[in-house]
């Protein structure tokens, strides 16, 4: 797997970077995480930004992870991060180091104003673009605003993939 993020998307508000190969088929033992945040005010963003970017230094010397994705946009305060992971390997990357301190010291900035998050895990064989890892997250992912839970995470459906078991 390469070991560097690529940016593949610029647009002038936002962008879309990869870590890795996107894989046709996951195997049966990965799960798909899916982070959405909207609604970002401008200082929000920024802040989300300079987290991510000791998370995505993180990703990369973790060798449970398949693949990465990310993307954004200034203009509408939106930040997706799909990952795709073997095993448990998500979380112990969810839990510890530069994500966990994030998660613990900047948990304000993502809920606070009027931001929503949403946080999806799940089995799949079948890798979402980010407009449906979008959606997937919206209707089953974990649900905040303003700092409070709105609704747990739901069980997605499964794709129609006849190889998903």
């Amino acid at each position: 797997m390469q070991r560097e993020w690529t940016l593949v998307e610029r647009t002038q508000t936002g962008g879309r970077l990869v870590l890795g190969e996107r894989p046709d088929e996951l195997p049966a033992d990965t799960v798909v995480s899916i982070t959405l945040g909207a609604g970002f005010g401008l200082w929000q963003f920024i802040l989300n930004g300079i987290a991510s970017h000791f998370v995505m230094k993180q990703c990369l010397k973790m060798p449970g992870l398949v693949y990465g994705e990310l993307a954004s946009d200034l203009k509408t305060g939106f930040s997706l991060t799909l990952t795709v992971w073997k095993g448990q390997a998500m979380r112990e990357f969810r839990d510890n180091k530069a994500h966990g301190w994030s998660k613990r010291m900047l948990w304000w900035v993502f809920y606070g104003g009027k931001a929503e998050a949403w946080f999806l895990t799940y089995q799949d064989r079948r890798l979402p673009d980010v407009a449906e890892a979008k959606r997937l997250a919206e209707t089953y992912g974990r649900h905040y605003k303003q700092g409070g839970l709105v609704r747990p995470q739901r069980k997605p459906e499964r794709s129609a993939d006849p190889t998903n078991t």
